[in-house]
This record gives structure tokens, C-alpha cells and sequence, in this order.
């Protein structure tokens, strides 16, 4: 469970919050590449603006979800490496 998490989905959800800044992108789920780039999509679908310091990259826009779906495949392959 992640009650931070689901309590910033709430929020943006009801428009509070405009920018979402994380560590790195594979911190946003301990599910997998396919649910990270799902809840990423879903807060740019609601114009919240994502930046991931690690990767020195804002995802806003066509080019930054392409990135994102890029980045969530190597984290999985690397957590994949790791089990």
C-alpha cells in the first residue's frame, strides 16, 4: 500500500496539483513498466507536468511520453536482472 501516492492521485484527480516532480520515474511503481507508463499518461492526460530529476527530463508533450515508455522498459529489464 501507498497512502502518499494514493493521496497525490486524488489530488490530481481534482485538479489541485499542476507539477509533479519524482527522484526518478522508477520510483513511481512497484508494479512494472506497463502501470508506471499507465499512471504517467494519466497525469499528463490531466496536464499535470512530470519531471524526473535522475533522468534530467520533463515529460510533458508527445516526445516526453515516448521517453517515459523508453525509461519504464529499462527499469523493468533492470529489476527483471536483479530477481
Amino acid at each position: 500500500k501507498r497512502p502518499g501516492l494514493d493521496k497525490l492521485n486524488r489530488a490530481i484527480f481534482h485538479g489541485e496539483v499542476k507539477t509533479v516532480v519524482v527522484w526518478s520515474l522508477s520510483r513511481l511503481t512497484r508494479k512494472g513498466a506497463y502501470e508506471g507508463l499507465t499512471m504517467l499518461a494519466k497525469w499528463l492526460d490531466k496536464g499535470v507536468r512530470v519531471v524526473s530529476i535522475a533522468e534530467q527530463f520533463d515529460f510533458y508533450g508527445a516526445s516526453g511520453e515516448l521517453v517515459a515508455a523508453v525509461l519504464f522498459a529499462v527499469a523493468k529489464m533492470q529489476r527483471d536482472e536483479l530477481s
